[in-house]
């Protein structure tokens, strides 16, 4: 019998004749390899080519579309261009292989040995890698778009420029991974771990990364709108300029990380720890580089001596949330809610808190000098100790507030509202109180404003007042 491999063009090329007596294109094949026919451009589609022994053979170009290289030792081997789509791979040795640029599309690819193996801009689309090994393998700008690779091992993997759309990276282990520039467009990485995995300028818009480590890993520049990272930990990651527009962070770790040119607007961190956190930074090329959380939510989130000084917080919420020691130093909050929050010891010297809510806010010790609160909401809150020097709390409500031992220093309460507010032992030295509303105010009259309206104390004062040190 003769068989013989013509060149995939012009097909009527012939590249080897081979007569034997059974029906064996992989003998055939294995007898030109090894009389040393190059046997690149070779057609070999839909041929039974199953144990297959070619290691380090050069079939670049060649055509395998739908052959079966079953149990194919193919280690070392130059596959570069080669067509395998809709091969059977399965079981087959590839380790270390050159399969730059090949299409592997639809193909069977299950237990087969990739390690170490170069898929640079390999197209993987619709291939079944279940049990393949991958450790080490480069993919960087490979084709992997909605392969289900969900628990594999992918640890220290190349993976730049991929397009991973659509893929399933359930609890696989991304450790050390590089993603920089791979799309990951509704990609699947719930419980993933990507601990030192670099995402620079990585596309995860509508991702799902719930429950994920991120733990130092880099994702400068990466745009994550509208993904979901609920419960992942950042803890030591790099953020600078990414994108969580719309993005899902509830109950997130990222205490000590560091935003920088981030855009957050819109993003809802409810619950997150953001202990530390710094969301500014200072630059010599543009003065202070700002980060944008317009409309956020922070409500119940921990940020403790967390740094967000120079930030427009304009409409941001921080309802319930724990910001004890938290630096708010020349911050822009125009009608922020604070409502409920715990901000003992915050740093909101020259802060503009204009229209905002601080109703029931806990402000002792308090640093707020030359802080603009035109019209805020005080009502009931507790700012014991804290210094008020010199700002401005013109038609600012501070009902029922507690500014026992409070420095009000300069401070403007121009037509404020102190209906029933306590300011004992309250340094008032140099304040206006011109047209302020003092019904059952109580002051201590040594040192009251010589100019400002008489605001003695009441005979007795009245029920469900705050006295220093409760809190309503």
């Amino acid at each position: 019998m003769e068989l013989v491999i013509y060149k995939r063009n012009p097909y009527d090329q012939v590249l080897y004749t081979h007569r034997l007596e059974e029906n064996s294109w992989r003998t055939t094949v294995e007898a030109a390899l090894g009389a040393g026919v190059p046997l690149e451009e070779a057609n070999l589609a839909e041929r039974e080519l199953a144990g297959l022994a070619a290691p380090m053979a050069s079939l670049e170009r060649a055509s395998f579309t739908g052959s079966n290289l079953h149990h194919a030792d193919l280690r070392g081997a130059r596959l570069i261009d080669t067509q395998l789509g809709g091969t059977d791979l399965d079981w087959a040795n590839l380790a270390e292989a050159d399969l730059t640029r090949a299409h592997l599309g639809n193909a069977d690819l299950s237990h087969a040995n990739l390690g170490r193996a170069v898929m640079h801009r390999a197209n993987l689309t619709g291939a079944n890698l279940r049990g393949a090994n991958l450790r080490g393998v480069n993919l960087s700008q490979a084709v992997l778009t909605g392969l289900d690779l969900a628990g594999f091992d992918l640890s220290g993997v190349d993976l730049q420029g991929a397009d991973l759309a659509g893929v399933n990276f359930a609890r696989a282990n991304l450790a050390d991974a590089n993603l920089s520039g791979a799309n990951l467009t509704g990609a699947m990485l719930a419980g993933a771990d990507l601990s030192e995995t670099v995402l620079r300028g990585a596309r995860a818009e509508r991702a799902c990364l719930a429950g994920a480590s991120l733990r130092g890993a880099d994702l400068t520049g990466a745009n994550m709108t509208e993904a979901d990272v609920s419960g992942a930990c950042l803890r030591n990651a790099i953020l600078r300029g990414v994108v969580f527009v719309g993005a899902r962070l509830v109950w997130c770790d990222m205490a000590d990380v560091v935003f920088a040119f981030a855009n957050l607007t819109g993003a809802d961190f409810r619950r997150a720890d953001l202990s530390g956190a710094t969301f500014t930074q200072a630059s010599l090329a543009s003065g202070v580089v700002r980060t944008f959380v317009d409309g956020a939510s922070f409500e119940e989130a921990t940020m403790t001596e967390a740094n967000m000084s120079h930030l427009d917080m304009t409409r941001v919420s921080f309802v319930r949330a724990r910001m004890i020691r938290v630096n708010m130093t020349n911050a822009r909050a125009f009608e922020a809610n604070f409502n409920h929050a715990r901000m003992s010891g915050a740093q909101l010297s020259r802060a503009r808190l204009n229209k905002s809510d601080l109703h029931r806010t806990d402000l002792r010790r308090a640093d707020l000098r030359d802080a603009d609160l035109t019209m805020t909401d005080l009502g009931e809150a507790d700012l014991k100790g804290a210094d008020l020097s010199r700002a401005c709390l013109r038609r600012a409500s501070l009902v029922r507030a507690n500014m026992g031992l409070t420095r009000l220093v300069g401070a403007s309460l121009r037509e404020a509202d102190l209906t029933e507010a306590y300011l004992g032992d309250a340094d008032v030295t140099g304040a206006d109180f011109t047209d302020a509303r003092q019904s059952a105010t109580e002051m201590a009259a040594p040192r009251r404003n010589p100019g400002a309206p008489s605001a003695e104390p009441s005979p007795e004062p009245a029920r469900g007042r705050n006295r220093p040190g409760r809190r309503q």
